[in-house]
């Protein structure tokens, strides 16, 4: 700027202000560093002439900027299985922009952390989003992704037939309450995600009927 241009004397006394004569920039390949010389020239009444090189330097220390994907939630399949690949999702980084690196030139990757969810067969997958300039500039932002077990367990079979003691509904037999117990008596369970040991059964008694 024009206030870091020293002012000169000439031998006559005369205050001289340089006159920008020439300008070199040196810039690395990727745009990322180098320097501008600006090269002023000082001229006296006589056409003597001297010059100044004023040298800075130029880096990009701008991050890129963009839009994080907006949460989603993906479901299993029946066997537990499910893919979270982007190219699946197509849930990306939108409006890649930098003040220096094309957009096509940007490097966009993710890291995945898996967490517990609120039920025990779900979990919660904090994506982040990195996108990388050519100069190492980066910015990093969070994902949520919400991954979800919507599949029931599928029970098949008829219990056995059980033979009770008595003339009284109360003498029926306790009700089954673990998935073990169940197919110990002709019931199968097929569950892809939910060990059958976590698995909650509950029962309803129907009317009763006595025959004695």
């Amino acid at each position: 700027t024009a206030s870091q241009i020293p002012m000169a004397t000439s031998s006559c006394g005369e205050e001289l202000t340089g006159e920008l004569t020439n300008t070199v920039d040196d810039i690395a390949d990727n745009g990322c560093t180098g320097t501008r010389t600006l090269t002023y020239t000082y001229t006296d009444c006589a056409g003597n002439t001297t010059t100044w090189d004023f040298v800075y330097t130029i880096k990009d220390s701008i991050a890129p900027t963009f839009t994080v994907p907006a949460g989603l939630t993906i479901y299993k399949d029946a066997d537990c299985n499910y893919t979270a690949d982007p190219a699946v999702t197509h849930s990306v980084p939108l409006d890649l922009a930098d003040n220096c690196t094309p957009v096509n030139e940007l490097e966009v990757t993710y890291s995945d952390a898996k967490l517990e969810g609120t039920c025990v067969s779900d979990s919660v997958i904090k994506r982040t989003w990195k996108v990388e300039d050519a100069c190492g500039n980066y910015t990093e932002k969070v994902q949520t992704i919400d991954v979800v077990d919507n599949s029931a367990p599928v029970v098949a079979g008829a219990m056995n037939t059980l033979y009770v003691e008595g003339c009284s509904a109360a003498d029926k037999p306790a009700a089954y309450t673990t998935a073990s117990e169940l197919e110990e008596n002709g019931i199968t369970i097929t569950e892809g995600c939910t060990s059958k040991g976590n698995l909650t059964v509950t029962y309803q008694d129907g009317p009763a009927t006595e025959t004695c």
